[in-house]
């Protein structure tokens, strides 16, 4: 009898953990995606970032070598974190602790904590809407991919704008150049489009002689405690930050 109960407990926490580790692809994509909610905000001084998706992805650079990493996203608020690590763990108060993050509302962030335990973030501007990140989609003749975790189709369209050998792989055969961009929460090419009023997923892409892919995607609840670090000032005048702020609006 205890061990009929000991393997229906052990059934129960493997079923319970196995749900936690797996998102809806429903409430992601489609007509009622993650735009249908998306509200861009600004990132504060001493915020908690929270992320509820991670995004696995890996592939091969341009001189041929193995990469990968993780993309953290904010599907609200449009935050996205970066770690390059294949081996990263989230955790600020690691010796290694190297943590990107943008945001929709033109700010850039990266987070360090060195061997002596001191903690610090640096910010530069940039614009998530820039030219190189505009779409301009027509079919390509590749074939079409299978991504495995939620047995959906990849479809391949050349993106124009930039390079003509940019090909993304999205999960929906039906764009065309008419179709709309109007925002995007991604990383390398790779993640969540809004085209149209639609939500698209680009699960990989091809340029050059590099390819990336997204290999699984799970919801999470990280959060990054902002307060903990330093502002390191990058000795920039505040009169030049405020001028490439207005340029990067002009684009």
């Amino acid at each position: 009898m205890k061990n009929i109960c000991k393997i229906l407990i052990f059934c129960l926490v493997t079923n319970f953990a196995f749900a936690q580790n797996n998102v809806k692809i429903d409430t992601l994509l489609g007509d009622n995606g993650i735009f249908k909610r998306f509200q861009p905000k600004k990132i504060i001084d001493g915020q908690k970032i929270i992320f509820n998706l991670k995004v696995a992805f890996s592939g091969i650079d341009k001189k041929g070598k193995s990469v990968g990493g993780f993309i953290f996203m904010n599907t609200k608020y449009g935050y996205v974190g970066i770690s390059h690590s294949k081996d990263f763990i989230f955790d600020p108060n690691n010796k290694k602790f190297n943590f990107m993050v943008f945001s929709n509302a033109m700010q850039n962030f990266t987070f360090l904590n060195d061997n002596k335990g001191k903690k610090t973030v640096m910010s530069m501007p940039f614009n998530p809407s820039n030219k190189k990140d505009k779409l301009d989609i027509k079919k390509s003749a590749a074939a079409p991919k299978m991504f495995a975790q939620f047995s959906l189709k990849s479809y391949a369209y050349n993106n124009g704008i930039g390079n003509n050998n940019n090909i993304l792989f999205f999960t929906d055969a039906n764009l065309s150049s008419s179709s709309k961009f109007n925002s995007q929460m991604a990383y390398a090419g790779l993640g969540f489009y809004q085209i149209g009023n639609k939500t698209v997923l680009c699960t990989s892409m091809e340029v050059d002689k590099s390819s990336f892919t997204i290999d699984k995607i799970e919801p999470v609840n990280i959060v990054l405690n902002t307060n903990e670090f330093k502002k390191e000032d990058l000795g920039i005048p505040k009169e030049m930050m405020e001028a490439m702020m207005k340029k990067m609006k002009k684009q």
